[in-house]
């Protein structure tokens, strides 16, 4: 069966199905996504809506997701494509890189992807680097911006402005390894604070959703007060006939009120019921008796 994701307002998944809807949003990407386009706007419409609907076959998701979920499939495709650019980068010729077609990508595709890669455009770019193979600064600059340089979010924009500042400080920052490269420290902070910006972002929710649940409950118990209240003003005089006199006045008495009024009645007793306290008080008359304003106790 399929299964319900939650999201917070940024359009970030959360809560316990969060690493399941990115593993099933990258598994489509790898798995359908053609990687002879260079940007996602080339993409067709088509073939997004094909994208979108893989992914409803297991997860359920409104259409308000649909924008979020296609930018997690464009990151995804990214990805895919940077890992298919080391494969092409393996083989100094045309001819090897298309006979080398990857696993699970079709050969048609592979070709046509070969064949964007060895633009002039995408060469004199492979030159331009210091080792001239791409560095993971550029993929994850390439992955986590458009065609025009766009970010996918706010967060993103802080991360690449720090990028930037590295960079133009020590341009060969990207050829060290891993432990000291300061832009793949960049990267994992931003991660991290991701990370806990959605757990925080989970846990807020949920207080909130307590807090509406105590809130609900407050009220329905009010109204039953209310109704229990309007059904003993209803009842106030429950009067039973014997003969020419009244035996009894049973008169409600709500604790949110401050006092009842009682008319005159002919009765041989009146009973003031406190709704608070759950008791009875009964005060006598014999024939035709005026009942004063009793105050509420």
């Amino acid at each position: 069966p399929r299964f319900q994701v939650e999201f917070i307002d940024d359009g970030q998944a959360t809560g316990q199905y969060r690493a399941k809807y990115a593993t099933i949003v990258g598994k489509v990407a790898r798995a359908h996504y053609p990687p002879m386009y260079k940007d996602w706007a080339e993409v067709p419409d088509l073939t997004k809506d094909a994208l979108w609907k893989n992914v409803l076959e297991e997860i359920d998701l409104p259409l308000i997701q649909k924008e979020c979920t296609l930018r997690k499939l464009n990151i995804a495709w990214k990805q895919k494509k940077y890992e298919l650019r080391h494969v092409y980068d393996k083989f100094p010729i045309d001819v090897e890189q298309k006979r080398n077609v990857p696993i699970k990508v079709k050969k048609k595709e592979w070709e046509a992807f070969v064949d964007m890669c060895s633009t002039e455009e995408d060469k004199t770019k492979k030159k331009n680097s210091l080792t001239g193979e791409v560095s993971r600064t550029e993929g994850y600059v390439a992955i986590h911006t458009g065609r025009d340089g766009s970010c996918i979010n706010f967060e993103t924009k802080q991360s690449l402005e720090e990028i930037d500042r590295l960079l133009s400080n020590e341009p060969d920052i990207v050829e060290r390894d891993l432990d000291n490269d300061p832009v793949a420290l960049e990267i994992a902070q931003r991660e991290k604070r991701a990370r806990e910006n959605s757990k925080s972002g989970y846990e807020a929710i949920m207080e909130r959703l307590e807090e509406v649940d105590k809130a609900r409950k407050i009220l329905e118990d009010g109204v039953a007060d209310l109704k229990r209240q309007s059904s003993g003003i209803g009842n106030a005089s429950q009067i039973d006939h014997h003969g020419d006199e009244y035996s009894h006045v049973d008169v409600c008495h709500p604790y949110t009120f401050k006092e009842v009024k009682v008319p005159s009645v002919p009765c041989k007793e009146i009973r003031v019921i406190d709704l608070e306290k759950h008791d009875v008080k009964v005060d006598s008359w014999k024939g035709m008796q005026s009942a004063g304003d009793h105050a509420a106790t």
